[in-house]
């Protein structure tokens, strides 16, 4: 069926409301440029870098794949719709879905742009402010020449050491008064809020209290005997305070391909010890003698957990308490516990 056409044409016509006919149609290399700029954009090299952060080689490549064979017959079947009838992707999901359902597609993909774009706009508003810096301090250069003339005139190097300075203080001072525990959204304003959330000595991921039971431990266990432990809880630590032979000495995502079997039945189910082989064939291959917790039974949340804290990760040594059975209280002191593994 042929399509109407509108006899108006024209640059500023975009035949949004119908079919492009075949003499507006733009050319092959055209378009690839403008693919090209589209597929080669700052938030698509974030998802290839996190899907290469948690696969090996070999998962990256079939993930790259697959999702390539994907994407390539979905907005191929698009691509060759779109240049059979001439029209655009609202006016064919207006035929499928009519004008109310069309709305929803529209909707979908204006969401789904959010992230890009709002990556995108950072990654130009950062080299547009160093340009906008850079102007500034070469208006105030001129400044000074046309005042002082230009034999008295300042150094750049200086002057723009001095504009530097003065946005780092007005920063600084734009900081708003906010409660203590507040985040706050300005620049150096939460970084402040980082480095007090981080480092404050009274309530701290790892505190003196904990710091004090962390020595008991070492007494009691010495140098070689490993330790189970959650490491979120700050007892990763420990491997570099106190020398404790910490099985999880690291916070990070432990659920990609490159942990180990015994790692996954371990956080997963170590508190059915008694009753469960695999359980008992992964702590007799490791040599753990002791389990640590930090936060014992934190139901109500108030420990203090670092930010790679999952507690779905960790039931395994979470859910340990005085009465399961394999363990036996060796410590305790307010929520800290240290279990031996009963063999």
């Amino acid at each position: 069926m042929a399509q109407k056409t509108s006899p108006r044409g024209g640059a500023a016509d975009d035949y949004s409301l119908e079919a492009v006919p075949s003499e507006a149609r733009k050319g092959f290399w055209s378009m690839f440029v403008v693919m090209m700029g589209f597929t080669f954009f700052s938030a698509s090299m974030s998802v290839g870098a996190k899907l290469g952060n948690g696969l090996d080689l070999g998962g990256f490549a079939w993930a790259v794949v697959i999702g390539g064979i994907i994407l390539g017959a979905y907005t191929g079947a698009l691509a060759y719709i779109g240049c059979d009838t001439g029209l655009t992707l609202d006016l064919l999901a207006r035929r499928c879905f009519g004008t109310a359902g069309s709305k929803l597609a529209s909707v979908l993909i204006a969401f789904t742009q959010i992230g890009r774009f709002g990556v995108g706009v950072a990654m130009f508003a950062i080299p547009l402010a160093s340009f906008g810096l850079a102007a500034v301090i070469r208006a105030v250069c001129a400044g000074f020449s046309r005042v002082v003339g230009k034999a008295s005139s300042p150094a750049p190097l200086a002057v723009g050491t001095a504009v530097a300075a003065a946005i780092m203080v007005a920063n600084f001072l734009i900081t708003p008064n906010l409660p203590e525990d507040a985040w706050d959204p300005t620049a150096f304003g939460g970084i402040q809020w980082n480095l007090r959330y981080g480092y404050d000595a009274d309530d701290n991921v790892l505190d003196a209290d904990e710091q004090r039971f962390l020595e008991e431990v070492e007494k009691i266990v010495g140098d070689d005997a490993l330790i189970i432990n959650e490491p979120n809880d700050g007892s990763a630590f420990a491997y570099g305070i106190d020398g404790l032979n910490l099985y999880y000495r690291l916070m990070y995502n432990l659920s990609g391909a490159t942990e180990s079997e015994e790692s996954k039945v371990i956080r997963d189910r170590l508190d059915e010890l008694a009753s469960d082989q695999e359980v008992q064939k992964a702590v007799a291959d490791l040599g753990a003698d002791y389990v640590l917790q930090l936060d014992h039974n934190d139901a109500e949340g108030n420990g203090r957990y670092l930010w790679s804290y999952d507690k779905d990760q960790w039931t395994g040594i979470d859910d340990i308490d005085d009465d399961t059975p394999g363990f036996e209280l060796v410590l305790s002191e307010g929520d800290m516990r240290l279990y031996k593994i009963v063999k």
